[in-house]
C-alpha cells in the first residue's frame, strides 16, 4: 500500500487519533474512503474513455504503418542517409 510498512501506518493512525480525537476519527476515515472511491471511479472512467478512443487493433507488422524504407524487403542494412554499406565503402 504505497510502500508503507505496518509501522508507518500505525504511526499515522496514532497521530490522526491524537489530532482528531476518538470522536472525529471515524468520520474522517469515512470521508477519506469516499474521496478515494470517487477518485478511483473517475480514473476508471478516464481509462475507459481513453481505451474507447484509441484504435483497438493496429497490426505492428503492417507495411502501411511502417516508413517506406522499412516496408521494403531489402536484405542490405541501410545507414542513416538511406544508402547501403556497399555504396559507402566502394
Amino acid at each position: 500500500m504505497f510502500g508503507f510498512g505496518f509501522g508507518e501506518i500505525l504511526l499515522i493512525l496514532v497521530v490522526a487519533l491524537l489530532v482528531l480525537g476518538p470522536k472525529k476519527l471515524p468520520e474522517a476515515a469515512r470521508s477519506i474512503g469516499r474521496a478515494s472511491a470517487q477518485l478511483r471511479r473517475t480514473v476508471d472512467e478516464f481509462h475507459r474513455e481513453v481505451d474507447f478512443t484509441r484504435p483497438s487493433e493496429i497490426p505492428a507488422e503492417s507495411p502501411s504503418y511502417l516508413p517506406e524504407e522499412a516496408a521494403q524487403d531489402d536484405p542490405k542494412p541501410k545507414t542513416a542517409g538511406g544508402r547501403d554499406e556497399s555504396e559507402i565503402r566502394g
